[in-house]
């Protein structure tokens, strides 16, 4: 009898450490430069953080590159003049927004990979066209197919619209190797992966005069 309440307590010693140790192991730290932010502002124009091991945080967005200072200890990531989140099993459980300029209406954190995941692929599908002309602002779906290089870093985009040109061989700055942008005088774009999609958002500024401004956002899937 002595015997098997002892067995007994060893067993659920043994039971209780194991649990223990895996809800750490599920919550355990992380580097949080191995992670991206994706997300989107209150205007649904999409915005992507990336983190460097000096503290410093980078915004992408269609207004181009920002630094942010942050820090990151016990979960708890703050980026100055951003917000605060709150990340638990390497996912964002909480956000507060504290930039007086800069509100996210929504962010995912997601692993970055360690092989650039564009290369040599061709995507297709419908993004949603928006623009503007005497004041009336249209809205339709056009055709789109997107074709990376074998790198990964330069790609062809083309829409079912003719009156917007195709263009060809744009150079893509990669984050991550799951997202990226490219940026030029009168426009830029942003995209990235998500549950093996690709998310496309462009915008065009002073292109056409019959459509001054130009957006297209949509997903796009392998072909």
């Amino acid at each position: 009898m002595k015997n098997y309440l002892k067995n007994s307590a060893l067993l659920l010693m043994i039971v209780t450490l194991l649990s223990c140790s895996s809800e750490d192991d599920s919550n355990e730290r992380i580097d949080i430069t191995e992670f991206i932010i994706q997300g989107e502002f209150y205007f649904n124009d999409p915005s992507l953080i990336s983190f460097s091991n000096n503290g410093i945080a980078t915004l992408h967005s269609f207004d181009g590159q920002t630094n942010f200072n942050y820090t990151f200890e016990n979960n708890v990531l703050v980026i100055d003049g951003v917000g605060i989140l709150n990340i638990q099993n390497q996912q964002i459980i909480s956000f507060e927004n504290q930039g007086e300029s800069i509100y996210l209406q929504f962010a995912n954190l997601v692993k970055t990979e360690t092989e650039n995941q564009f290369a040599g692929k061709t995507f297709s599908g419908t993004l949603i066209f928006t623009g503007s002309h005497d004041n009336l602002n249209i809205a339709m779906p056009v055709t789109c197919i997107i074709q990376f290089n074998q790198s990964g870093t330069q790609y062809n985009f083309q829409v079912d619209d003719p009156y917007v040109d195709p263009f060809y061989n744009l150079s893509l700055t990669v984050i991550g190797n799951i997202s990226g942008y490219h940026s030029w005088s009168n426009g830029s774009e942003l995209m990235y992966f998500e549950n093996g999609s690709l998310m496309v958002s462009k915008l065009i500024t002073d292109y056409y005069d019959y459509y001054p401004s130009q957006y297209f956002k949509g997903t796009l899937q392998l072909q």
